[in-house]
């Protein structure tokens, strides 16, 4: 696990992980406005996730994500598109996969699932999924998670791919 810093100055120190064949280096960033000061960053594998923390993504998820569309093919308009632990295990848990969390004592408020891939020589990052509770949005937090996962990155290339 990573710390990532918390305070008006966020301070974060990659693992060679989340670098792959990059060397770490500290990357310092200033805060952003609103950013509130008792919010824990962290990161790390996906398989490192413990079953409660993946349970927290998944109520998360699951609660602030958002609604399916009028165009749904089984009829779920307006219902909450829902994601289960056990979606998360099967289908976020390879090598590449990582997720960075925002923690208000201990409780998921923000995650962002990303996978960090090698292609062709470059570094390739892509967010899957990012979701900010409701009660914590307009804070910066999201903001700050993707920063974690792309600021000051030697990446190749980056990107968001969710549907909201």
């Amino acid at each position: 696990m990573v710390d990532m810093g918390f305070g008006p100055l966020g301070i974060r120190i990659p693992d060679e992980g989340q670098c792959m064949s990059l060397k770490p280096k500290l990357i310092i960033y200033l805060g952003l406005p609103g950013m509130m000061s008792g919010i824990r960053y962290v990161s790390r594998r996906t398989s490192e996730l413990t079953d409660d923390e993946l349970e927290q993504c998944s109520r998360l998820f699951s609660s602030d994500y958002g609604t399916y569309g009028q165009d749904d093919p089984k009829g779920r308009k307006g219902q909450p598109v829902r994601m289960s632990a056990s979606y998360y295990r099967k289908h976020y848990s390879g090598e590449n996969y990582r997720v960075a969390l925002a923690l208000d004592e201990g409780k998921v408020v923000a995650q962002a699932f990303y996978i960090r891939e090698i292609i062709d020589g470059s570094i390739v990052t892509w967010v899957l999924q990012l979701v900010v509770s409701r009660d914590y949005r307009k804070m910066g937090i999201g903001s700050r998670l993707l920063h974690s996962i792309w600021g000051f990155s030697d990446d190749y290339a980056w990107g968001l791919a969710t549907a909201n």
